[in-house]
């Protein structure tokens, strides 16, 4: 490898992790390749029984670049996020999920955006791995589709609202800099949504940098937060939403879209076990201009009246045949 340039800042690679050491190597080891020289790579271990702390340990004693963190005082990854950036020394920063990968020139290509005077965030494409590693072209398009990265230009973006609305600053494909994470931070009471809340905070003060290369690979496995906390997760992001207006036309309809959509997937999760819950949902749903007339609002508000004996198999059997 060759040494840093003289004008290169120093980036940190900031890993949370807990209990994942069979994927937390290939995350380092991701980390470690990268071609950009001026590097630190900080790992914070939330409370690991599985010698993810021995393991870490033996890479730093190989490697000066990487350091390790034990003292955690906020359990949870948004927490142990926060813990790293207090200890982070570098002038721009990744946030790098254990089960996830950088590709080699992940930091070297994000480092070029943040160039740019303007420019706070820098983020990538992505590509979706399953968890034995296994590429998914079909959900990386999918998903792609989804968040509107197939219309998003290169470099700087126009609206960066509306890229953070449409879920495009996913915190692993992000270089943050750092002074600008750090006076925003993670704040807890959006759960398992803070990552997005940040992004939406962060282009309200600093412009936004594209890299329409896939420089990054999100693990979609079982024991992913948005598998297992899904109507958490639901509730988070209508709770970061809410909190939000624009003046401007084209975010705050693409808010009020995205308010309605979460609404709607919210009752349909809440219509077997808490009808009560499902109707508010669907109340609020048509206050922000949802139609009555859309078919799953009709079915949803059918079966939220449903008697429970009767309601709850006919749900299962709807889930069933949906997935």
């Amino acid at each position: 490898m060759t040494g840093p340039r003289s004008d290169e800042e120093l980036v940190s690679v900031l890993v949370a992790t807990k209990d994942r050491l069979h994927w937390l190597r290939d995350c380092l080891e991701s980390a470690r390749d990268q071609t950009y020289a001026r590097l630190e790579i900080v790992v914070s271990d939330d409370g690991s029984g599985d010698g993810t702390v021995e393991y870490v340990r033996s890479v730093a004693a190989v490697d000066q670049r990487v350091r390790l963190l034990t003292d955690n005082p906020w359990p949870g990854v948004f927490g142990n996020f926060a813990h790293l950036l207090k200890h982070a020394e570098g002038q721009a920063v990744c946030l790098v999920s254990d089960d996830d990968l950088l590709g080699p020139t992940f930091v070297e290509e994000l480092t070029r955006g943040l160039r740019h005077r303007s420019v706070g965030v820098a983020y990538a494409g992505f590509d979706v791995i399953d968890g034995d590693g296994v590429p998914r072209p079909d959900v990386t398009a999918l998903l792609e589709r989804h968040h509107g990265f197939t219309e998003t230009p290169a470099g700087l973006e126009p609206d960066g609202v509306l890229v953070a609305l449409r879920g495009q600053l996913w915190l692993g494909s992000c270089l943050y800099r750092t002074n600008l994470i750090r006076s925003l931070g993670f704040d807890p009471s959006c759960g398992s949504a803070a990552d997005w809340d940040l992004a939406l905070r962060a282009v309200d003060l600093t412009s936004v940098w594209y890299v329409p290369r896939r420089l990054w690979s999100y693990r979609d496995h079982g024991a992913t937060t948005s598998r297992t906390r899904q109507q958490e997760g639901l509730r988070s992001a209508i709770t970061v939403l809410e909190r939000r207006s624009y003046a401007q036309p084209a975010p705050e309809d693409l808010r009020q879209r995205l308010l309605r959509r979460y609404l709607l997937r919210a009752a349909r999760r809440e219509v077997a076990s808490r009808p009560d819950q499902s109707r508010c949902d669907l109340r609020d749903y048509r206050e922000r201009g949802g139609s009555r007339l859309a078919l799953r609002y009709l079915v949803i508000a059918a079966l939220s009246r449903l008697p429970g004996p009767i309601r709850r198999p006919v749900v299962r059997v709807l889930s069933a045949s949906r997935d």
